[in-house]
């Protein structure tokens, strides 16, 4: 299976759970605002079903230990995995449960150089 460590032209958006990275996902295409704006839906339509905030608490807490646990063992998921872990993370940032700068971490897209040539005769 393939792991999810990709960059974008803008950079990357990194989660980190336990000091470890589990995911990281390209910024480009999708800003993190678009991001934030999954994360806010999946909040709001778990309101419109009747679910508690306790409940969405405790459901997105369950679903990062599950995905930690199964990168601790090194098995793989898929996309939509990983997106609905980054949504997870956001929805618990978006309800003050845990905190941006702990969990998240947006890195720029790294600036290639450009070799110069040196005259060496003088």
């Amino acid at each position: 299976m393939r792991k999810y460590f990709t960059e974008g032209k803008d950079g990357m958006l990194c989660i980190f759970i336990h000091n470890q990275l589990l995911c990281g996902f390209p910024l480009g295409k999708n800003k993190l605002k678009d991001y934030e704006r999954d994360a806010n839906d999946m909040i709001v339509s778990g309101m419109r079903d009747n679910k508690n905030i306790k409940f969405q608490i405790y459901v997105y807490s369950h679903y990062i230990n599950e995905m930690y646990r199964k990168k601790k063992e090194n098995k793989f998921n898929d996309y939509e995995d990983y997106k609905l872990l980054v949504a997870c993370v956001l929805a618990l940032v978006k309800l003050k449960i845990l905190q941006f700068d702990t969990v998240v971490s947006i890195f720029p897209k790294k600036k290639k150089r450009k070799i110069t040539s040196l005259s060496l005769n003088k």
